[in-house]
């Protein structure tokens, strides 16, 4: 099974950010994972740019740079940073997968559905679980991922990505509460591992949310904000919680703090 592809991407993320002086486009990229985990996605993007000025073929810099604006909402630009991704090298399965995932958001599904098959076509092992159009509904991508994660525990980075693929699988969040369980469970396995991982605690909270657990998802929102203050979406999502537990004056300050911080969605 080659999986040279998520391997890269998850050796990039268990390096230790440099504290100061990046001088390569490495090092950038780094900061880049390192940023994108604790939420600070605006921080993400700029050392995707920082790495990208130094390097303008650095796959993996277009790549991140393309997922983590997907988090930002902002899908055209996305987009338009994965294609370049793909034009440096048409073979990188992970960002076909991005590809198929922002497109899919987009609601151009054969279009989502052709980067897909592109990623399948490449690399089998790794993109089978990504199916993002959650056509199958089944858990093989669960399964993959165990097997790989029996391998490499100490990545909390595929503790993570198997918490998120196990959110995008099955029907919708009242119908399949043990996925979300699942998921779940994956993400403290993540958190586990790096108990910074703000970017866990975050998804964390919205599976909580999914079950309509809202204690249990404030809990997790404002640890990813203990962990970053300024993370909007946690701050935004922890509005909500505290909206649909009725706490109304609680939540008009936390969205207030959202928008204060930048939230637009």
């Amino acid at each position: 099974m080659q999986l040279k592809f998520i391997f890269s991407l998850i050796a990039l993320a268990a390096l230790c950010m440099p504290s100061f002086g990046q001088t390569t486009a490495a090092d950038w990229i780094n900061k880049g994972y390192d940023s994108f985990a604790l939420g600070m996605y605006d921080e993400s993007i700029r050392a995707c740019d920082k790495a990208l000025r130094l390097d303008p073929n650095d796959v993996e810099g277009w790549r991140l740079k393309g997922n983590v604006l997907i988090y930002r909402g902002k899908y055209n630009e996305a987009l338009l940073a994965l294609d370049k991704a793909i034009e440096k090298d048409p073979e990188y399965a992970l960002a076909w997968i991005n590809k198929g995932h922002v497109l899919n958001i987009m609601c151009k599904y054969n279009e989502s559905i052709e980067a897909l098959e592109k990623a399948m076509e490449l690399d089998p092992p790794i993109s089978q679980p990504w199916d993002w159009t959650g056509i199958s509904g089944d858990l093989c991508g669960q399964d993959k991922y165990n097997r790989v994660i029996s391998q490499n525990l100490k990545f909390s980075w595929l503790w993570y990505y198997k918490g998120y693929v196990i959110e995008q699988l099955g029907p919708s969040p009242s119908q399949s509460p043990s996925l979300r369980h699942s998921s779940i469970e994956a993400f403290d396995e993540a958190i586990g591992l790096n108990p910074n991982f703000a970017l866990a605690w975050y998804d964390k909270g919205n599976a909580f949310t999914t079950l309509y657990m809202y204690n249990e998802a404030l809990q997790d929102f404002n640890k990813a904000i203990e962990i970053n203050p300024k993370y909007a979406e946690a701050w935004r999502n922890k509005g909500l919680a505290l909206e649909f537990k009725g706490q109304s004056s609680e939540s008009d300050a936390a969205f207030a703090k959202a928008k204060e911080l930048g939230y637009t969605g």
